[in-house]
């Protein structure tokens, strides 16, 4: 199991390695995003496409969303082990 694993992720690693174009980001809100308290690159969120090779490009797209704190608990069942303060 832990070799598969080990293989899994030495195939992710390589695949992401490939020259791929990154366009400039795009800030997700034209002004300060809702709540906003700072103006630093870091409180500005932004998202970053990454665009396939023409030649090799199948049409598929995949969108990743890191992290961040949710507001209230979850909702599935295991409210007991998330807190909002």
């Amino acid at each position: 199991m832990t070799n598969t694993i080990r293989c899994l992720l030495l195939i992710m690693i390589t695949s992401l390695a490939r020259a791929q174009t990154a366009l400039p980001a795009l800030p997700l809100w034209p002004d300060a995003a809702p709540g906003a308290r700072g103006t630093n690159d870091q409180d500005i969120p932004t998202i970053t496409p990454y665009l396939a090779d023409p030649a090799t490009a199948s049409g598929a797209a995949i969108v990743i969303f890191p992290g961040g704190r949710s507001a209230v608990p979850a909702s599935h069942g295991m409210n007991d082990t998330f807190s909002t303060g």
